[in-house]
């Protein structure tokens, strides 16, 4: 147990070598990768704190039921009952034709036109509150107070929540295929890394291997400079990530405060921020494994076993 760790601190020892022989080499590197690994962790953290934001707005969503015209007070108060029974409804509020003919009265470029009629056009209406905004369930509710009878409109004002609904699985989409585009440029990028590292102590492999030395110590530092390669440049991301946090929500609150909205771009958690990574440093570990072995087979000599 004890000559098994000493092997793994010895490869990172040698590991950290690697990186302080080149240190400006693996700092490019690092901050290539950093930045193109922050946008799709900016993306996330933008577009979930742009759905909680748009929750918080209290545009719930509303379904106005106007009944028959020649439906009577009671027969409406009659229906206003069912509704508020139907399941997936959490209230229904009636509001009777005089009460809608006088609001529109109150509203000054409405007034003279209402002033006009001869007898209230207005039908009575039915305010449905549904228990859910899922686009789903607002369509069933829907066809079940159609069902009802002395039905002669139902307005479901919930189109935006589909809109919102469709946006938000399009961006979960595009956040999805960036990072797998994303995670293919870390083992690629930090597979070419080692497979040049490889191609440069080739002689000193050699070498080794002929006084003794096993596929497995020959390998394992460059896996773990793969893996702290991925940490690194997962590191700049979680970083320049919240620096643009900082710096967005300095120059987001005043537009928002003039529109009445509390919209900030949300911080990385430690758990958001700790998967990523090392979601990122398995990635890169994953490269240079493949181009390790690969570069072993394609020189004819024997392969460099994990």
């Amino acid at each position: 147990m004890n000559s098994a760790l000493t092997l793994h601190l010895q490869a990172l020892q040698r590991a950290l070598q690697q990186i302080k022989g080149q240190p400006l080499g693996t700092l490019l590197t690092l901050f290539v990768l950093g930045c193109a690994l922050a946008l799709p962790l900016s993306l996330h953290l933008a577009l979930g704190s742009i759905t909680q934001a748009t929750a918080r707005l209290g545009t719930d969503a509303e379904i106005n039921v106007f009944l028959d015209p020649r439906t009577t007070l009671e027969d409406a108060r009659a229906l206003q009952a069912r509704m508020a029974a139907l399941p997936g409804v959490v209230g229904a509020k009636l509001v009777p034709k005089e009460t809608a003919l006088a609001q529109l009265k109150q509203r000054p470029h409405l007034a003279d036109l209402v002033a006009s009629l001869d007898s209230n056009p207005l039908p009575h209406a039915v305010l449905v509150k549904p228990a859910s905004n899922d686009p789903a369930a607002l369509a069933a509710l829907r066809t079940s107070i159609t069902g009802l009878g002395n039905i002669d409109k139902v307005s479901a004002d919930f189109e935006w929540v589909r809109k919102l609904a469709r946006l938000t699985r399009l961006g979960q989409g595009l956040i999805l295929g960036l990072v797998l585009i994303l995670g293919l440029a870390v083992i690629l990028i930090i597979g070419n890394t080692i497979r040049l590292e490889v191609l440069t102590r080739r002689d000193e492999i050699e070498v080794s291997q002929l006084i003794g030395a096993s596929h497995r110590f020959v390998r394992r530092p460059f896996l773990y400079f793969g893996f702290l390669a991925g940490l690194g440049s997962a590191l700049v991301a979680v970083v320049f990530t919240t620096l643009g946090c900082l710096i967005t929500n300095r120059y987001l609150q005043e537009p928002a405060q003039d529109y009445g909205l509390d919209l900030s771009i949300k911080m990385p958690s430690i758990t958001e921020a700790g998967t990523y990574i090392l979601v990122v440093a398995l990635l890169a570990w994953l490269g240079a494994w493949g181009s390790a072995a690969a570069i072993s087979r394609s020189a004819g000599r024997p392969q460099l076993s994990p």
